[in-house]
C-alpha cells in the first residue's frame, strides 16, 4: 500500500470540511395558518401557486380584510421555485385570483389551502461562505509553511 505524504494527508482533511459545510442546513421549511401571515413584509414575497399558474409576488405585498394584494414580479408553469425567504401558497382554485391591469393580482385568503413558510438560516449562508474559505487558508498556509520550513532547512543545515 502506497504511503501518502503529509501534505496530501492535510488536503484530504481540508477537502473532507469543505464538502461538508456545503451540506448545511441553510434553509427551513414550515406549514404555517393564514393568519400567521404577515400583514406587511419587505422580508418575505408571496409565491401563489393555482391549478394553471404560478405568480411570484413583488416583497412588498399587503394582507388587508382578508385579501392578499400585491404586483406580478414573475409568473412561471412549474413549481420547482423554492428559495427561500418566500411563502408559498396553495390555491384551491383559480377562481379566486383577480387581476388588475395585468400586474395587480388580489386572492382572497380564504381560496388557500395550505401555506408554507420557506426561510434561509442568516447564520448558515455566513458558514458557507467563511468554513471553506478558513479551510482553504490554513490548507494553504501550511502547504506554503511546509515549503517554506523544507527550503530554511535545506540552507541552513547544507553541507558547504
Amino acid at each position: 500500500m502506497r504511503e501518502y505524504s503529509q501534505s496530501q494527508k492535510v488536503i484530504s482533511t481540508l477537502i473532507i470540511f469543505i464538502v461538508l459545510s456545503g451540506h448545511l442546513g441553510c434553509s427551513s421549511s414550515r406549514i404555517v395558518a393564514t393568519y400567521d401571515l404577515p400583514s406587511y413584509s419587505t422580508r418575505y414575497c408571496y409565491v401563489l401557486h393555482s391549478e394553471r399558474m404560478n405568480y411570484l409576488l413583488e416583497k412588498k405585498s399587503i394582507i388587508s380584510n382578508d385579501t392578499l394584494y400585491g404586483k406580478i414580479k414573475q409568473t412561471f408553469s412549474d413549481s420547482t421555485d423554492y428559495v427561500s425567504n418566500k411563502v408559498h401558497l396553495y390555491l384551491f382554485s383559480d377562481t379566486g385570483i383577480k387581476i388588475d391591469y395585468g400586474i395587480y393580482l388580489r386572492v382572497p385568503l380564504r381560496e388557500v389551502k395550505k401555506a408554507e413558510l420557506h426561510q434561509m438560516n442568516k447564520y448558515a449562508r455566513r458558514a458557507i461562505i467563511v468554513i471553506p474559505a478558513t479551510c482553504l487558508g490554513i490548507g494553504l498556509l501550511y502547504l506554503l509553511g511546509v515549503d517554506l520550513l523544507e527550503s530554511i532547512i535545506d540552507f541552513l543545515f547544507r553541507e558547504p
